[in-house]
């Protein structure tokens, strides 16, 4: 409140302005993502919340190579434009092959190319300054990995070339975690007795989606009756055909939704039928 008495010593007069805050601090801002530990690709998924508003020119977020492929032209250091300056949650998604290419991006300072590489790992800083002008406040998200590529799998077994029969056991890893229901294995039939069946596509639960070598027996007369199979899609009879010959992929997607990854085997023989003798001499009661 200001005030004053006239001369003449008439009341005194004022003017009060209210909500007046005194800040020393510019809060500290949240980043949901990039998370810390996580993997995107192209398609960079950004949520962030600034608390107060902040200054113009003050929003930035830097991406920061700290281990993985090589990236020299790092840091890569992103100024949001007005959009993105207000006291809110703020999203949107940045390109990774150009972070310049958005909307609410007022310019990159970076060594030559807005780029980020493949395989690199970062650190993810947002900071701003709020509206008072005190020390810009940030927070820090280590270890993002910037991935354009799912890893390929291996398959140890059913291997190239091998027989097996009722009790098939299944041997592969995966480099990378798997989104959700894309980890599956599929057994085409290719030569030997037919199997109008197939092929046999079985998807497998979360407990074979882990970045790990994953082991297990499938029974080939119902390749669905298992504790780790999620479903197995043929058309409709869930077994294999004795004496057929099949080519075994096994597949899956990473958690960064890049194109699927594959490996097949080939000339797998599906054989549950003992062999039998025979003998021409000498003959049966023969002396």
């Amino acid at each position: 409140k200001i005030e004053y008495q006239d001369e003449a010593g008439n009341t005194a007069a004022s003017v009060t302005n209210t909500n007046f805050t005194y800040d020393l601090t510019t809060a500290a801002p949240t980043l949901a993502t990039p998370a810390a530990s996580s993997t995107d690709n192209v398609a960079i998924n950004i949520d962030f919340t600034l608390p107060e508003a902040a200054s113009s020119g003050t929003v930035k977020m830097t991406f920061t190579h700290t281990s993985g492929t090589a990236d020299n032209n790092a840091p890569h250091i992103i100024t949001f434009n007005s959009n993105f300056e207000t006291a809110s949650q703020h999203t949107t998604t940045l390109t990774g092959t150009d972070l310049s290419v958005n909307a609410n991006v007022l310019s990159v300072n970076t060594n030559t190319n807005d780029a980020l590489v493949e395989g690199a790992i970062y650190s993810v800083t947002i900071e701003y300054q709020d509206v008072v002008g005190n020390t810009a406040a940030s927070v820090t998200n280590t270890n993002f990995t910037y991935d354009l590529t799912t890893a390929a799998p291996t398959l140890a077994t059913p291997a190239e070339n091998s027989i097996d029969n009722g009790t098939l056991a299944i041997d592969f890893t995966l480099p990378e975690a798997a989104s959700s229901g894309t980890v599956k294995m599929t057994f085409t039939r290719t030569s030997g007795t037919a199997d109008n069946n197939a092929p046999h596509i079985i998807t497998f639960n979360s407990n074979f989606e882990t970045a790990a070598q994953h082991t297990n027996d499938l029974d080939g007369s119902d390749l669905g009756a298992n504790a780790n199979v999620s479903s197995v899609d043929t058309n409709p009879n869930d077994a294999l055909v004795d004496g057929a010959i099949y080519s075994v992929k096994i597949e899956y997607q990473d958690e960064a939704g890049n194109t699927a990854a594959s490996v097949t085997n080939t000339t797998f023989t599906y054989d549950i039928t003992a062999p039998t003798i025979s003998s021409t001499a000498p003959a049966q009661d023969a002396t």
